[in-house]
């Protein structure tokens, strides 16, 4: 879902977001047929003006949707029957309202402070346990190409007949004729 909140604080929400995550769960809530988004489209041209029309493609389709205001979600939501309306209404209101909350009185800000600064700190300290693996794995990324076996094993002065057999007596690799030195799925 991609909801957008304007500089003037105003609601943005695609018209097949308000469709599939607002609109057509409400009807099977409310035991009603979904909406096919060609239909919910025709409401929303007929109900709305100064449309800007967008177009993706969507499972090898073409889909037409609008971006909405958040008046323009409450003039297509009335559209709906009773109990429709009802839940999307709400759902918006919520959407609307401003998700922060300002601490009442000093301690309480004190308090917010304080549990945020523990939030912190936990994640640093997770950052840095992590540090070693997150090392590892972008070394590992940043390999351009890779080593063969047989080089690696001449590299470590110990040939490759001889790693390839130390390989297949740790059960690393395949030492039957099916599979020859290929790995083992363990």
């Amino acid at each position: 879902m991609n909801i957008s909140v304007m500089q003037n604080h105003e609601l943005n929400m695609s018209s097949l977001d308000f469709l599939n995550d607002y609109i057509n769960p409400t009807r099977i809530a409310a035991n009603e047929s979904e909406v096919r988004n060609n239909d919910f489209n025709k409401k929303i041209i007929d109900e709305c003006d100064d449309l800007v029309t967008y177009e993706k493609i969507v499972r090898g389709n073409t889909v037409k949707y609008f971006e909405l205001t958040y008046d323009q979600m409450m003039l297509i939501g009335m559209r709906e029957s009773k109990a429709v309306r009802k839940n999307v209404l709400v759902k918006l209101r919520e959407l609307s309202q401003p998700s922060t909350v300002l601490p009442a009185s000093f301690a309480d800000a004190l308090q917010l402070a304080a549990d945020q600064a523990r939030q912190i700190e936990t994640q640093n300290k997770q950052l840095m346990l992590d540090a070693p693996k997150v090392d590892f794995a972008e070394r590992i990324a940043k390999v351009d190409c890779g080593m063969t076996l047989g080089k690696f094993a001449k590299a470590v002065n110990l040939g490759p007949r001889k790693i390839f057999a130390v390989l297949r007596d740790m059960k690393i690799l395949i030492s039957g004729c099916q599979g020859y030195n290929l790995p083992m799925q363990q």
